[in-house]
């Protein structure tokens, strides 16, 4: 300024607001004025509309549209046709709006936008003008057709009107419209109005004979139109001598009939589809359409091939849209036949093959129009009904393919291929499936007479290609069994079919010098399926004759033959030997034969706990065997020795025998009695029960600790007994090679043995007790078996110098008792006790010889 001060600036803090609200129209400062319901019919033709918003707008896209009352052309005005002023736009229709029609404006939503882009939100028919008719009509009087005596006032409303060549006006009828007069109030009368006045020359535009083009062209101005029209002015009423005539545009008369006056072009505007597609009574909407309401909008659409969207329900997809079509000068119409909604929809994208285990690749030759079907997308989407092929690995087979149905896939999966149905010759495998699929492990069982070359198989492949077929592997095969060489050749010379004879082959015995056959005739044998379960494999030697089991063919001159049915098996257990000695201890000497009848006993006892009608006594075990006592001096145990692993505490010379096994062999008085304890000793319950009778019999006699017992490897055999009519050792024949090697506990001829005493009813009967309480007696050996429960058995010492038990068991006679099984046990250490009774002294030998109080034996448990 002028002193030189600066000027120190201004600082202006404004917030700009986010301008979200869209344009309003101001129906109040809009020109013309909305008429509302009350037309005026006092605007010229030729009108223009002057828009106001509430704010600065500028031209979005549509139109505005002038909806008429009474029959008239609807008005299209593209909004790109108006200019817009600040918050003004003016609307400037191309042709005159026709005289005494009412118009309803609407306004596309779009059709302007604020500065700030936010759409107008339309206009439908809320804002009305009208026309001035191009005649017009005043009031003259008001009692023309009164009639006080009928009370009437004269004005009527509802009448007809007619004026005739001679400009005579009639009036016809109508309702009575003085007040108060009935609604049902009519009137009949007519009256006519001699006007006098001349008649003038009449005429007019006629309807034209069409418009030039049949379908709706563009216009140029982003409308369409069905061309233009030629309309002839012509003259319909001649003048009277004193009317005026009609003159053309030259200023010439014309006022002859049908004479023309004027002509004129106008433009044939597109018509419209004014109601929505479907009945009044035409064709019905199509079906599965999403509902019929929505369809009702679809009204003022051009016939310019104007269409809608057809939407369908869920799950399908239309065909088209609705199409308006040209159907008059004045209307269009819904083409037919309408499109429908009959294709489901199509799948947009590839199947989901993440989730299909085994999965390779989409195999295009099998898929539907040869499509790769990882290419699917929503621009090329695969259409309802079409498929995509796939491949599996190897071994593995697609069970279907992905269908594609209503926009999804079916659900798919690789499947294990098979290896065939199972059966193979002359057997079947049997699998973890049920038959024999990719990656199935499988036995292999074999008809009868058939053994497998291979116990199991699997089915598998090593090809790589996909969906190669798996086979089994090792293929397995079913053989005819083999026989062998006769087992009961002693003292005959046999010639075979076969050097490997197996089922089918044949055999011819001829005994040897000295020799006779036991029964003449029968020395062909066959080699057959077995027909009961003795022995190992499942084929024998059988009679040609007869089909028998063929045994023992020749003899000694002048012998008879004995057959002895017998049951082997064995016991795999753990055994830690008594205190103080080591496993190979056990083995030596005295301490042997201490065990080896502690086994036979406990063997026994094992049968006598499961066999309820089949006595096994302790004689009918013919051998046992200890496979870790196999070449020790002084034993007879069987092969193989072993000192254990395992220290029993505090004893270093203690040793644990880990998976030690007990042979054993057993008489059985006949074949069904010896199968029925093999079958029975298959089941779970009764083995258990025969290996834990063992274990504690075992452990209770022998001193040793039993663990992990197992009982296994059952099978019957027979044997053959030639008595030779010398002292020599009978000569024997079994069907098991080598036999186990003989009891080294049998008792003397005559004697009376435990195994006696459990059959002959010392102790009750066996079946009902799986052990009970036993107390038998080898007088010719002095041993006693002393077993209460199942939990106590005490072999006591053979013989009565031995020092381990230093006690003596005799059988003594009772001159009083009727009954040698019911003589009382005398116990004696040096010398005999003294006794309160007979079952004292047996209560009193099993207290001191097993350490336990046993108040009765008719209470101990069963």
């Amino acid at each position: 300024e002028g002193g030189g001060n600066q000027w120190q600036g201004l600082q202006l803090t404004f917030e700009v607001l986010n301008d979200t609200q869209p344009p309003v129209l101001d129906l109040d400062a809009t020109f013309p004025p909305d008429e509302g319901p009350f037309p005026t019919f006092k605007l010229p033709g030729s009108i223009a509309l002057a828009l106001t918003f509430n704010e600065h707008v500028q031209i979005g896209s549509g139109e505005i549209t002038l909806t008429p009352r009474y029959g008239s052309p609807e008005v299209h005005i593209p909004v790109g046709a108006t200019e817009v002023f600040g918050n003004r736009a003016l609307v400037v229709p191309q042709h005159e709006l026709w005289p005494g029609e009412v118009y309803s404006v609407s306004i596309d939503e779009g059709a302007f936008l604020d500065l700030q882009l936010n759409r107008f939100m339309g206009l439908e028919g809320g804002y009305k003008i009208s026309v001035t008719p191009g005649i017009d009509f005043v009031q003259f009087g008001s009692g023309h057709w009164s009639n006080p005596n009928q009370g009437l006032m004269g004005q009527r409303f509802g009448h007809g009107v007619a004026v005739d060549t001679r400009n005579n006006i009639f009036v016809v009828g109508g309702r009575n419209g003085t007040a108060g007069a009935s609604n049902t109030s009519v009137l009949n009368d007519v009256w006519r109005l001699a006007t006098k006045r001349e008649i003038n020359c009449a005429s007019s535009f006629a309807d034209s004979l069409g418009c030039s083009e049949r379908n709706c062209t563009p216009d140029g101005e982003g409308g369409f139109t069905l061309g233009t029209t030629t309309l002839s002015r012509i003259v319909w009423q001649r003048r009277s001598l004193g009317g005026a005539s009609c003159v053309d545009s030259d200023g010439t008369l014309r006022s002859r009939m049908q004479e023309v006056v004027s002509e004129r072009v106008d433009v044939c505007p597109c018509p419209i589809c004014t109601k929505p597609p479907g009945p009044e009574s035409g064709v019905p909407l199509p079906n599965l359409i999403k509902n019929k309401e929505y369809v009702k909008p679809y009204v003022k659409v051009s016939a310019a091939n104007g269409t809608r969207e057809l939407l369908c329900q869920e799950g399908r997809i239309s065909s088209g849209p609705f199409v308006c079509h040209v159907h008059s000068r004045y209307f269009g119409f819904w083409s037919t036949p309408y499109p429908n909604c009959d294709e489901p929809t199509g799948c947009s994208y590839p199947p989901d093959y993440n989730g299909v285990m085994g999965f390779t690749f989409f195999d295009l030759e099998g898929s539907s129009d040869g499509r790769d079907c990882a290419d699917i997308t929503p621009q090329q989407p695969l259409r309802h009904g079409r498929h995509c092929a796939f491949k599996c690995g190897p071994g593995l087979q697609a069970n279907s393919t992905f269908l594609c149905e209503v926009g999804s896939y079916s659900a798919v999966e690789c499947m294990r291929r098979s290896c065939g149905d199972g059966s193979i010759d002359n057997g079947h495998v049997a699998c973890d499936t049920p038959f024999p699929l990719m990656d199935s492990q499988c036995s292999v069982h074999c008809d009868d007479g058939y053994t497998a070359t291979v116990p199991s198989t699997n089915c598998t492949t090593n090809d790589f290609e996909a969906e190669a077929p798996p086979e089994l592997t090792p293929m397995p095969r079913c053989v005819p069994s083999p026989c062998g060489n006769f087992t009961y050749g002693e003292g005959a010379t046999l010639i075979y079919s076969s050097p490997r004879p197996a089922l089918g082959d044949t055999a011819t015995a001829t005994c040897d010098k000295g020799y006779e056959p036991v029964r003449p005739g029968y020395m062909d044998l066959k080699c057959g399926i077995k027909m009961q379960a003795i022995g190992i494999g499942n084929a024998e030697w059988q009679l040609s004759r007869t089909g028998e089991r063929a045994g023992l063919l020749c003899t000694p001159k002048g012998v008879k033959v004995e057959t002895t049915v017998v049951l082997d098996g064995i016991f795999t257990l753990d055994m830690l030997p008594p205190p103080g000695l080591s496993l190979l201890e056990v083995c030596e000497g005295e301490r042997w034969e201490d065990m080896s009848f502690s086994l036979t006993v406990s063997i026994s006892l094992a049968f006598a706990a499961i066999a309820s009608s089949t006595a096994i006594a302790a004689s009918d075990v013919l051998s046992v065997t200890l496979a870790l006592c196999a070449g020790i001096d002084g034993s007879e145990g069987g092969a193989g020795a072993d000192d254990g692993e395992v220290s029993g505490e505090g004893d270093p010379g203690r040793r644990l025998g880990a998976g030690e096994e007990v042979g054993y062999r057993v008489r059985i008085n006949e074949v069904s009695a010896a199968l029925a304890l093999k079958a029975s000793l298959e089941e779970s319950d009764v083995n258990e029960r025969f290996t834990s009778t063992f274990a504690v019999a075992l452990a209770q006699s022998a001193g040793v600790t039993i663990s992990n017992v197992m009982a296994s490897g059952i099978i019957v055999s027979m044997l053959y007994s030639a008595l030779l009519p010398t002292t020599a050792a009978p000569l024997i024949v079994t069907t098991t090679t080598p036999a186990p090697i003989e009891n080294t506990s049998t008792f003397d001829e005559g004697t009376k043995d435990l195994g006696t005493i459990l059959t002959t009813g010392d102790i009750g009967a066996i079946g009902a007790l799986p052990i009970g309480i036993v107390i038998g007696v080898a007088a010719g050996l002095g041993c006693c078996c002393c077993c209460i429960s199942l939990l106590v058995c005490i072999i006591l010492k053979r013989r009565c110098s031995r020092k381990r038990y230093k006690t003596q068991i005799s059988a003594q006679e009772d001159e009083d008792e009727g009954s040698a099984d019911e003589q009382p046990l005398a116990l004696t250490q040096g010398e005999s006790h003294g006794g309160g009774g007979r079952r004292s002294q047996r209560l009193q030998a099993l207290d001191d010889a097993v350490g336990l109080n046993v108040p009765s034996l008719e209470n101990a448990p069963s």
